[in-house]
């Protein structure tokens, strides 16, 4: 149930606040993790706000790591979380009637999927980057930007047919 699985993320979150130290890259990444599975979970009970504001730290907490980063994979998955955090967010956004701030982090979403997938060839990234546009264009038909949405739509789909060979 959703309400143990907060109050398990909230003791481990307690302990790995005990170990982050500015050198404990490990247990910094640790605690992203563990405040984007409260997040999810504070999604699922309909605790939007709560949710928005934790993933609103993963943000800050991947967008540190990545900037001090020095392994390229290490970083690429940094990215990858990040992105995920923008398009969490950007469902919890949905929820509470902000179109325009959702939009806002469907698109961090895509940027950082696109340069993931088509700068650094991280293919393995390429269904998130569909599942994102179809997010964004969600947010772009919800901000009454239809055609840019079915334009939107149109990639997503592109992708799936070029990766499923539909």
């Amino acid at each position: 149930d959703n309400r143990t699985a907060v109050e398990l993320y909230d003791r481990a979150i307690d302990i790995l606040q005990v170990l982050i130290t500015s050198d404990n890259k490990e247990a910094q990444n640790n605690m992203g993790k563990a405040l984007s599975n409260k997040g999810n979970a504070l999604l699922a009970m309909g605790k939007y706000d709560d949710a928005i504001e934790i993933y609103n730290n993963v943000i800050s907490i991947r967008k540190s790591l990545i900037q001090e980063a020095e392994d390229e994979a290490f970083r690429s998955a940094l990215k990858m979380d990040l992105a995920k955090a923008c398009f969490n967010k950007s469902l919890a956004l949905k929820r509470i009637g902000e179109p325009g701030q959702r939009l806002k982090y469907c698109e961090m979403a895509v940027e950082i999927t696109e340069r993931l997938v088509n700068d650094e060839r991280r293919r393995e990234y390429v269904d998130f980057l569909s599942t994102f546009y179809s997010n964004q264009a969600g947010a772009l038909t919800q901000c009454d930007r239809v055609d840019d949405a079915l334009k939107t739509y149109d990639k997503a789909i592109e992708i799936l047919e070029r990766q499923y060979h539909i």
